[in-house]
């Protein structure tokens, strides 16, 4: 590298101080005739030796430019790690293009995206007799990178959500661009990095992809040996045939479809999996699991299954939601600690928690209390409780849209949940959290009860933290219920009331009222619209519980 010149050092009181410049050109015509100029008898000042210095210095940096590699100040392996940060495969692309050093260590990228948007895929028409440009094809862009990468260990290939929620005509787009879980496109990008391979994510186009079988998994199970972890969603898969996969702990599914032991064959496919995560799954007859290794599992069935059977000695969290109970649930889990069920149990159906005895935590989003109150009798243990009935209408934008009747209860059953009911479920635990359908049937409850009498509850000792979500109706019954309720909880200490709706001004009321009545509590009172607090149930929480 070029060293930079020392400074010049300028004595203003010295006539002696001079700067000479000559400058000699060549012409062309007269083959080298040259002229001097010389500024020798101007005194220099301070500002011309300063741009004398930044100029000599920017000439010394072009020449350090023009000598120093990239490879000279960053390793290989930075350059890669430094681009595998980068947002997107288009970036990678734009990168490739600086320099040839760049083009170079792209390829040392070890965590790639490709995300399709929609201009990737709309044809432009035709504007004043003049043809768009052709649009590049997403595989084939795919492809051409796909290619040149030595040591991707992460890929996600996806279509935008935009794209998602398009519905295109024949002549907008072409339609076999989007499918990118069939076979030739599976098996033309996977050779390429299934070496490195240890993270893939690959989210399909949906209204397309759900209603063809994919043999993803097949070609996963022969390629990828170090695979780890897989995320798949809008696909319909194809579980046959599969070799074992013995390095993948994590599976993710999300609007898939599979085929009706579907989860036997993932299960035996992958028997090493820590964590299943299955959301809107459509296909199954059957859900059957067994493992040694499981730690979670959450499974979100679209459509009813008839048996859902599950055993594993590891297994801590379980998450289960469907439509309806199935005629056989069975789980055997005996070092279970948190589980969240939603679920309308039908008269006939077997529902059996065989040797559950640990559990600390639970979240049930049912009108039927039998099953907590099996569950309770079994576990002490219980300190945390999210309870809901199904009850209440929201549309698309959270918006509260009225309250929908109950189905009967089932012989013996009280007609709805009821405080008391709730103590003797849970009279050991510490957190309780009370869903806006539960909630609502408490106040009918009382109103059906009460008569214009106040309500008294016996004591409930145990409890520590209460979280309220609320949807205020009438806000007599509402305060009257929820006053006596506090009033029964001696050694409660943190109170939380959300209420519904985007203006807060409820919220406010409420903080006031409740600060007059409970000085002694650390309150919180705000509003939700969409999401519920969860923070009091950290396990289940984590998966969407």
């Amino acid at each position: 590298m070029a060293s930079t010149s020392s400074p010049m050092v300028i004595d203003r009181d010295s006539s002696l101080a001079r700067m000479e410049v000559v400058t000699t050109s060549s012409s062309s015509s007269n083959g080298g005739g040259g002229r001097s100029c010389s500024l020798a008898s101007r005194p220099v000042e301070q500002g011309d030796a300063l741009e004398s210095n930044i100029l000599s210095s920017s000439m010394d940096m072009a020449n350090a430019k023009q000598c120093v590699s990239m490879e000279d100040i960053l390793p290989n392996a930075l350059l890669g790690e430094i681009f595998s940060h980068l947002c997107d495969a288009r970036d990678l692309s734009r990168a490739a293009l600086v320099n040839s050093s760049f083009r170079t260590q792209c390829k040392f990228a070890k965590n790639v995206r490709f995300n399709c948007k929609l201009q990737n895929v709309s044809k432009k028409p035709a504007k004043d007799g003049v043809v768009a440009p052709a649009v590049t094809p997403f595989k084939q862009t795919v492809l051409s990178m796909v290619k040149n990468l030595t040591c991707v260990e992460t890929l996600r290939l996806e279509i935008d959500e935009n794209v998602q929620q398009s519905r295109f005509k024949e002549d907008e787009v072409d339609r076999a661009s989007l499918w990118l879980s069939e076979s030739s496109f599976v098996n033309s990008w996977l050779p390429p990095v299934s070496e490195t391979l240890t993270s893939l994510t690959l989210i399909d186009y949906g209204p397309q992809a759900i209603f063809h079988s994919s043999p993803l998994l097949p070609l996963l199970s022969k390629h990828c040996q170090q695979l780890r972890r897989l995320e798949l969603r809008n696909m319909f898969l194809d579980s046959k045939g599969c070799s074992k996969m013995n390095k993948v702990t994590y599976l993710s599914l999300k609007c898939v479809k599979l085929m009706e032991n579907g989860l036997q064959d993932i299960s035996e496919m992958m028997p090493n999996l820590e964590h299943i995560i299955f959301q809107t799954v459509v296909g199954l007859v059957e859900a059957r699991l067994k493992s040694d290794c499981l730690k979670l599992l959450c499974l979100t069935f679209a459509t009813r299954v008839q048996a859902v059977k599950l055993e594993s000695t590891s297994l801590k969290t379980l998450q289960l939601k469907m439509v309806q109970c199935p005629a056989e649930l069975r789980v055997k889990a005996p070092n279970l600690e948190a589980l969240a069920l939603r679920m309308t149990k039908g008269d006939r159906c077997v529902v059996e928690f065989e040797g559950v005895r640990k559990l600390k935590e639970v979240l049930m989003g049912g009108h039927e209390l039998s099953i907590l109150q099996k569950l309770s009798s079994q576990n002490r243990s219980i300190q945390k409780a999210f309870l809901d009935v199904p009850c209440m209408i929201f549309d698309d934008v959270g918006a509260w849209r009225g309250v929908k009747p109950l189905p009967p209860p089932l012989e013996g059953s009280p007609p709805r949940p009821t405080i008391e009911g709730l103590r003797s479920c849970c009279s050991g635990m510490n957190s309780l959290s009370v869903g806006p359908g539960l909630w609502h049937c408490l106040e009918q409850g009382i109103i059906s009860s009460a008569e214009g009498a106040p309500v008294v509850f016996h004591p409930w000792t145990s409890l520590t933290r209460l979280i309220l979500h609320l949807v205020l109706q009438d806000k007599k019954v509402c305060y009257g219920l929820l006053i006596s309720l506090v009033s029964a909880m001696p050694h409660l200490s943190l109170l939380e009331v959300y209420v519904h709706g985007e203006d807060k001004i409820e919220a406010d009321e409420m903080r006031l009222r409740l600060v007059d009545q409970f000085p002694k509590l650390v309150l919180t009172c705000d509003s939700w619209i969409r999401s519920m607090k969860f923070d009091a149930f950290d396990d289940v929480k984590k998966q969407g519980g």
